[in-house]
């Protein structure tokens, strides 16, 4: 019985922190492609958006033939 209390205590140990380094490492691999997460304050993008939607936004590169603003 003491072995199998050990043994669960270990395994959610590892589950806890592997549940939290997977979190933060998908957190964290946006910003290498220049992506960040936003939540929408306002209402002003309804009814599409709605005021606490999370949302991915990235930069938008040149081309060339892109015109110039």
């Amino acid at each position: 019985m003491r072995r199998a209390v050990v043994v669960a205590r270990a395994f959610l140990v590892w589950a806890v922190a592997a549940t939290a380094a997977t979190a933060v490492a998908y957190s964290l691999a946006g910003y290498g492609f220049g992506w960040r997460a936003l939540t929408v304050m306002t209402g002003s993008m309804e009814p599409t958006i709605h005021i606490g939607d999370v949302v991915v936004a990235g930069t938008a590169r040149r081309t060339p033939s892109s015109p110039d603003r």
